[in-house]
Parts: C-alpha cells; sequence; structure tokens
C-alpha cells in the first residue's frame, strides 16, 4: 500500500480521472466488489496491528485506500473546510459531527491526517464485532454504552482529556444510533461538554455520506447508492473556553444548515 498526499489544500474532490472499476459494474447488483474493496484495507490494519502494533500512519493509510475504494466503485466524495484543522494545535480538539454510516467512521483518519492523532467516541458493542473490535481497541476509541448516560459520562471525561492533552483529536457522534435525518432532539451535547472539561477547541463537522446504507439484517451491509455524492465540510473552529451551550447551539445550526442543502440536491436530482 502506498500512502496517497491528498486532503492538503482546503479543498478535497473525486479527481475526474478516477474511473469507475469494470469489475464493480459487473457485481454491482449484489455490491459484492465494493465489500471487498472497502474491507480489503480495513483487514489489512487489523493484521498490522495484531503483528507490529498499532501507529497512526497505518491508520491513516488504511482509511485513504477505504476512501479511494468507494470512489473506485463510484462514489463522489467532497470535502471543504479543511483549513479548520490547521488551526489551534496545541492539544487535540474535539471534533462533532452528525452520525449517518459506516463511510465517517473508516475513512476520517484520512481526511484529518494534517490534525494529527485522531480516534472515535464508539458503542460499546463495537469492541466485540470480528474485525471492527480489534480497530477500534487499537485506535484507543471512546466505548459508550448507549443505555447508562451517567456511567457514558463518566468514561468520556476520565478518557477524553487525557487523549486531548496527549494531542489526540476526539471524534464524537452525539446520536443514539446512525441516522440519515439530522434530528437536533436526538444530537445531545456530551462533545461540548468534554470540550469544556478538557479545556479543548471544538471543530464541528457535517456529512452526507447516505451513500452506503444500513441494512436491515446487518447493518453494515446496505445498500449502496452511487449516486449520492459523499460530503464533509468542517465549520469554523470554537476556541476553547466557549460556553458549552453555546458551543453545542453553533455545532447544531451548522450541521442543520449544511445536511438539508445537500439532502435538498439529492432530492431535486431524483
Amino acid at each position: 500500500m502506498f500512502m496517497p498526499d491528498f486532503c492538503t489544500g482546503d479543498t478535497y474532490e473525486t479527481p475526474a480521472e478516477r474511473k469507475h472499476s469494470f469489475l464493480d459494474k459487473l457485481l454491482r447488483p449484489g455490491n459484492l466488489y465494493f465489500y471487498y474493496r472497502v474491507f480489503k484495507p480495513a483487514r489489512w490494519f487489523q493484521n498490522m496491528c495484531n503483528h507490529y502494533g498499532m501507529t497512526y500512519d497505518a491508520m491513516r493509510l488504511s482509511a485513504a485506500q477505504i476512501l479511494f475504494a468507494i470512489e473506485e466503485c463510484g462514489g463522489k466524495v467532497k470535502v471543504e473546510g479543511l483549513e479548520q484543522l490547521d488551526k489551534s494545535k496545541e492539544k487535540g480538539a474535539v471534533v462533532i459531527g452528525n452520525h449517518m454510516s459506516s463511510v465517517e467512521t473508516l475513512v476520517l483518519a484520512a481526511i484529518m491526517q494534517r490534525r494529527g492523532k485522531m480516534t472515535f467516541v464508539v458503542k460499546k458493542e463495537l469492541f466485540d464485532t470480528p474485525i471492527f473490535g480489534t480497530l477500534m481497541r487499537n485506535m484507543r476509541c471512546i466505548p459508550m454504552t448507549r443505555t447508562d448516560p451517567k456511567t457514558d459520562l463518566k468514561t468520556l471525561m476520565d478518557l477524553g482529556p487525557k487523549l486531548l492533552n496527549e494531542g489526540v483529536s476526539i471524534v464524537v457522534f452525539p446520536q443514539s444510533t446512525r441516522a440519515e435525518k439530522f434530528d437536533t432532539a436526538d444530537f445531545n451535547s456530551i462533545g461540548a461538554k468534554l470540550a469544556k472539561r478538557a479545556g479543548a477547541p471544538i471543530i464541528p463537522l457535517a456529512l452526507e455520506t447516505s451513500i452506503w446504507g444500513k441494512g436491515k439484517m446487518v447493518s453494515d451491509f446496505g445498500p449502496i447508492r452511487r449516486e449520492r455524492p459523499v460530503h464533509f465540510s468542517f465549520g469554523e473552529l470554537i476556541e476553547a473556553g466557549t460556553d458549552d451551550k453555546e458551543a453545542h447551539r453553533r455545532c447544531v445550526e451548522f450541521i442543520g444548515t449544511k445536511v438539508t442543502g445537500w439532502q435538498a440536491e439529492n432530492a431535486a436530482k431524483g
């Protein structure tokens, strides 16, 4: 595998010369090639961790290969606001975003590579899955039960500040579950509270990744809707020390505006 040099400017967009794989076109009805191409780098990263230990370079490399696999299978990726990742690097940032599909957890390490080290707040059940369990542990992800708010808050407030002070940015998806619709009522302020406790800056993140739908029987094996562009947009960095309620309001407003606009574009295209 090679480490691609991309996402170096303020924006990124799938290059026009990136061709849609013939094999994906051929096997598209069952999405077999898509899943093979996407999970192959994840499996490689797992093997690297098992044999040599986790490195952030390997993590970013795996994520980049997954992003390119999505593009190879007909997906179009657009990223904006990357300049926000260059601001206030004294410690890690709390990145607060909506959660829509497996795409963001698999590719954000590549998109955010210039920010440095990063990890996720994830569902505790993921630690018990065959491939992702090993990856979550090696990435030093923070597990949440999503059923015991008191315990979850304590876990996050114990582990989060330590990672942030080490320079590790933490991506928080403050929703109870992945959802294509952005529901403000289901978007809690736990990320803003973590930032306040740790004295860390916040970077809002809006995303539209419904290209990878949620499966009925197995959530990670859903329909692949290649006609839907993948969007990531980083909002204006919110300085450390900002009131947590104000920070949360600004994140919700930014994400809601972006997601609504993207989904209106998708609807207009039919």
